[in-house]
């Protein structure tokens, strides 16, 4: 993607995008010597383990892993791709992005979504200056019985759609834009069996909807005419290459400050209800659009704040709506709760009959989900047989079952133990039916994970791994390790890992007199490769002075050659085995002690 944007430009991205600046707007960060810690922003942890390093411009956790540049950091932190991430640091930074295809052309691709942005926004104007006109008096005459007041119209740019099949086909054909183009955007429809071309949207309520850099990507078209049953209550726009459903939250672009500032989101189940939210000060408040709330929604809620309000209807839709929310937000290891809502009202009758204060009381006062599961499950006053306890408390177990943390998993069992007079055991027993297979699997795998690493370390592959990530360190703190590893080690003893081959390309650069320049050619190769142990070594370094430094040198490349002659040592012995010639054996077996001898002659002095 990044082939796309002029080099030159992505060079200027990253030279105004200072890594501890940018990082500092999100996190506070210590310093530490020549570096920077905090407190990790992508795992918890309550002993800092995140690590940037200023000359580098890098960071590192070793707790979770993660590392990079600050490209990366932006990808992480915003659950962006690329060129989102990119963009993001250039609005920042002051820098425009005159994307390029293949060629220096302009992208075909961009060219199409620039126009498909441009499209929706001159409709945006188009529909918000006929509601705010009175043109389309249905519409006016809905906005004004909802009490949809002026401020809301213009903070969110309502519109009105006129009663006509083409008014918005006109319109778009004047600016030039194609009908391929209006039919892609799913403005206009055609008739399958007529071949007739039509608008959209018709006589209805408009909400554009806007992507979280405030880009209007689509629309929601709200009926206003009650007494028509057959027509949908909502009309939606289509998926289209600028608008994903499941990735897009109503109201992001608005509630994205709000949700850090707070510590939380506020999921509501439609505009409507967002709106209220934001006209009564709960400016954290967001909504599903056209879809069921998805975990890639959940995913962009989470990168702003790992807790969650859920606040759907408290008729039995919204409850089953809400229970499938918490578990969403828990297989995320997010922390949610539940505003729990009159069972005929919701936030924008609230905010009309009883105003914004005592909404904003009904916010606050969101229950814990286990609260809200144990009394969805336990309703308070009726009596339980043993089978309907058993059932209600594995039905509880179901949702703990989703969470990812097994330490908020054993949190939770032992509360629903205690509260529903089961015993512990028999809860732990019903969680490992309820976790599901992949999570299991994981979960064993990573148990598995550790037992073998206990084992690995040891291992003549792990001290050999460990070696040349000890040798890139040096590379990279000294010029003189490069140029005695091209005498002291034969190419072919360097393995073909990230590791491995960043160390050949230390060596070849240093021999270039472009030892200088190893760092930022690293950073490149992370930016594409993502490789966990490479940022950890440029961007912590080594830890040696001058003395512990040549020893560590010794003692690595000792064991890297120690490794192979090994695996000469084997491999002559199973030669051995098979050879029938008694000279030959003969001469394998000097051979073998030659090798051994140079192992002898490699070891430190006792």
């Amino acid at each position: 993607m990044a082939r796309f944007i002029p080099d030159e430009v992505i060079d200027e991205i990253k030279a105004k995008s200072d890594i501890i600046d940018v990082i500092q707007s999100y996190i506070p960060l210590k310093r530490a010597g020549s570096s920077f810690k905090a407190l990790c922003p992508f795992h918890n942890e309550k002993t800092p383990s995140f690590n940037v390093n200023p000359a580098r411009q890098m960071f590192y956790c070793f707790g979770c892993g993660k590392g990079g540049d600050v490209v990366k950091f932006v990808m992480e932190k915003e659950n962006a791709d690329y060129l989102t991430a990119l963009r993001i640091l250039a609005n920042r930074a002051g820098v425009s992005i005159p994307e390029r295809g293949p060629g220096g052309q302009p992208g075909a691709g961009k060219n199409r979504k620039d126009r498909l942005y441009k499209m929706h926004e001159e409709l945006t104007d188009f529909f918000h200056g006929n509601l705010l006109s009175g043109k389309v008096r249905d519409v006016c005459k809905y906005a004004e019985k909802r009490a949809i007041g002026m401020d809301a119209i213009k903070a969110f740019s309502l519109g009105a759609s006129p009663d006509s099949w083409d008014e918005c086909l006109k319109l778009l054909s004047l600016k030039e834009y194609t009908q391929d183009e209006m039919l892609e955007s799913g403005i206009i429809l055609r008739n399958p069996d007529s071949g007739k071309i039509y608008d959209r949207f018709r006589n209805r309520l408009i909400f554009p909807i806007r992507d979280e850099l405030g880009r209007t990507v689509g629309f929601s078209g709200r009926s206003v005419d009650e007494a028509d049953a057959a027509g949908a209550k909502y009309v939606n726009s289509p998926e289209t290459p600028i608008f994903r459903k499941g990735r897009i939250l109503y109201a992001m672009d608005k509630a994205r400050e709000g949700i850090r500032n707070k510590g939380f989101s506020v999921i509501c189940e439609g505009q409507l209800d967002v709106i209220a939210m934001h006209c009564g000060g709960i400016n954290n408040a967001v909504a599903p659009q056209g879809t069921a709330f998805t975990s890639e929604q959940a995913g962009i809620l989470r990168r702003y704040a790992n807790r969650a309000f859920v606040c759907f209807d408290g008729d039995e839709a919204g409850r089953k709506a809400a229970l499938r929310a918490i578990e969403i937000l828990l297989s995320l290891d997010m922390e949610p709760s539940v505003v729990v809502l009159p069972e005929d009202d919701d936030p924008d009758s609230i905010l009309r009959r009883d105003g914004a204060e005592t909404l904003r009381r009904i916010v606050e006062g969101a229950v814990p989900f286990f609260d809200y599961l144990m009394g969805v499950k336990f309703p308070p006053g009726r009596t339980f047989s043993p089978w309907e306890r058993n059932s209600a408390a594995a039905d509880v177990a179901e949702y703990i079952a989703k969470i990812a943390s097994p330490v908020l998993r054993a949190s939770f069992s032992g509360i629903l133990a205690e509260r529903t007079a089961v015993p512990e055991a028999t809860i732990f027993q019903e969680l490992r039916k309820k976790r599901d297979k992949g999570s299991a699997r994981a979960e064993v795998q990573g148990q598995a994970g550790r037992s073998g690493a206990e084992t690995l370390a040891s291992s003549p592959e792990s001290r050999l791994r460990k070696a040349e990530e000890i040798l890139l360190e040096l590379c990279l703190m000294h010029g003189t390790f490069c140029r005695r590893m091209a005498e002291d080690l034969p190419a072919e003893m360097i393995s073909s890992t990230s590791v491995g081959k960043a160390i050949e390309m230390a060596v070849s650069m240093t021999l270039n007199g472009e030892w200088e320049g190893i760092p930022s050619a690293l950073s490149a190769k992370i930016a594409e490769e993502s490789d966990p142990v490479l940022c950890r070594i440029v961007a912590v370094g080594a830890q040696y002075d001058e003395t512990t430094a040549a020893k560590a040198y010794e003692d690595c490349v000792r064991t890297i050659r120690n490794y192979h002659i090994s695996k000469k040592i084997s491999s002559l012995n199973e030669k051995m085995l098979s050879e029938k010639d008694d000279s030959a054996q003969r001469n394998i077996i000097a051979e073998i002690s030659v090798l051994r001898k140079t192992m002898l002659g490699l070891k430190p002095k006792s």
